[in-house]
Protein backbone atom coordinates (compact mmCIF):
# COMPACT_ATOMS: atom_id res chain seq x y z
CA UNK A 1 0.00 0.00 0.00
CA UNK A 2 2.78 2.41 1.33
CA UNK A 3 5.47 1.93 -1.51
CA UNK A 4 2.71 1.87 -4.37
CA UNK A 5 1.04 4.90 -2.93
CA UNK A 6 -2.24 2.57 -3.02
CA UNK A 7 -5.05 4.32 -0.63
CA UNK A 8 -5.93 1.69 1.93
CA UNK A 9 -9.74 1.81 1.39
CA UNK A 10 -9.64 0.68 -1.75
CA UNK A 11 -6.43 -2.34 -1.50
CA UNK A 12 -9.13 -4.88 -0.56
CA UNK A 13 -12.18 -5.24 -2.69
CA UNK A 14 -14.98 -7.90 -4.13
CA UNK A 15 -13.15 -10.00 -5.66
CA UNK A 16 -10.74 -10.71 -2.73
CA UNK A 17 -13.02 -13.35 -0.77
CA UNK A 18 -13.42 -15.74 -4.26
CA UNK A 19 -9.87 -15.01 -4.94
CA UNK A 20 -6.58 -17.68 -5.05
CA UNK A 21 -4.29 -16.18 -2.57
CA UNK A 22 -0.41 -17.09 -3.42
CA UNK A 23 2.17 -16.22 -0.48
CA UNK A 24 5.94 -16.88 -1.11
CA UNK A 25 8.22 -17.35 2.03
CA UNK A 26 12.06 -17.72 2.22
CA UNK A 27 13.32 -19.55 5.31
CA UNK A 28 10.02 -19.36 7.21
CA UNK A 29 9.42 -15.96 6.28
CA UNK A 30 6.77 -14.50 4.02
CA UNK A 31 8.27 -12.07 1.54
CA UNK A 32 5.91 -12.06 -1.80
CA UNK A 33 2.26 -12.74 -2.79
CA UNK A 34 -0.35 -12.65 -5.59
CA UNK A 35 -3.75 -12.85 -6.52
CA UNK A 36 -5.32 -15.04 -9.05
CA UNK A 37 -9.31 -14.28 -10.16
CA UNK A 38 -11.18 -16.21 -12.48
CA UNK A 39 -13.11 -14.23 -14.97
CA UNK A 40 -15.68 -15.15 -17.32
CA UNK A 41 -14.92 -15.38 -21.23
CA UNK A 42 -17.30 -13.33 -23.44
CA UNK A 43 -19.09 -15.97 -25.29
CA UNK A 44 -20.50 -18.22 -22.87
CA UNK A 45 -19.69 -17.05 -19.50
CA UNK A 46 -17.44 -20.10 -18.40
CA UNK A 47 -14.85 -19.23 -15.95
CA UNK A 48 -11.43 -19.18 -18.54
CA UNK A 49 -9.70 -16.24 -18.01
CA UNK A 50 -7.53 -15.70 -14.87
CA UNK A 51 -6.25 -12.78 -14.31
CA UNK A 52 -2.84 -12.98 -12.05
CA UNK A 53 -2.63 -9.39 -9.72
CA UNK A 54 -1.52 -7.69 -6.73
CA UNK A 55 2.12 -9.32 -7.11
CA UNK A 56 5.17 -7.67 -4.86
CA UNK A 57 7.98 -8.90 -3.22
CA UNK A 58 9.24 -7.39 -0.20
CA UNK A 59 11.77 -5.03 -1.33
CA UNK A 60 14.75 -6.87 0.57
CA UNK A 61 13.74 -9.85 -0.89
CA UNK A 62 13.97 -8.86 -4.78
CA UNK A 63 16.58 -9.76 -7.32
CA UNK A 64 16.24 -13.40 -5.76
CA UNK A 65 14.10 -14.57 -8.54
CA UNK A 66 10.83 -14.70 -6.22
CA UNK A 67 8.88 -12.58 -8.36
CA UNK A 68 9.42 -14.89 -11.43
CA UNK A 69 8.98 -17.88 -8.89
CA UNK A 70 5.29 -16.45 -7.88
CA UNK A 71 4.21 -15.62 -11.61
CA UNK A 72 5.14 -19.40 -12.83
CA UNK A 73 3.30 -20.88 -9.56
CA UNK A 74 -0.08 -18.49 -10.71
CA UNK A 75 0.16 -19.78 -14.24
CA UNK A 76 0.49 -23.29 -13.23
CA UNK A 77 -2.49 -22.92 -10.91
CA UNK A 78 -4.39 -20.91 -13.47
CA UNK A 79 -3.31 -24.25 -15.93
CA UNK A 80 -5.07 -26.28 -13.07
CA UNK A 81 -8.34 -24.74 -12.47
CA UNK A 82 -9.27 -23.27 -15.70
CA UNK A 83 -8.73 -26.34 -17.73
CA UNK A 84 -7.88 -26.76 -21.41
CA UNK A 85 -8.46 -23.23 -23.20
CA UNK A 86 -7.66 -21.53 -20.33
CA UNK A 87 -6.22 -17.99 -20.39
CA UNK A 88 -4.06 -15.92 -18.39
CA UNK A 89 -3.98 -12.41 -17.69
CA UNK A 90 -1.24 -10.69 -16.00
CA UNK A 91 -2.32 -7.23 -14.64
CA UNK A 92 0.99 -5.42 -13.82
CA UNK A 93 1.86 -1.47 -14.32
CA UNK A 94 4.64 -0.93 -17.34
CA UNK A 95 6.91 0.51 -15.22
CA UNK A 96 7.37 -2.72 -13.58
CA UNK A 97 7.07 -5.33 -16.86
CA UNK A 98 11.18 -5.90 -15.78
CA UNK A 99 10.36 -7.41 -12.53
CA UNK A 100 8.54 -10.94 -14.50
Amino acid sequence: IEEQGVPADIEMDQQDAGAVHLIASRDGVPCGAARLVRMTDDVDGAARVGKIGRVCVLASHRRLGIGRMIVRRAVEELRGSLGRGGIARLGAQTHALSFY
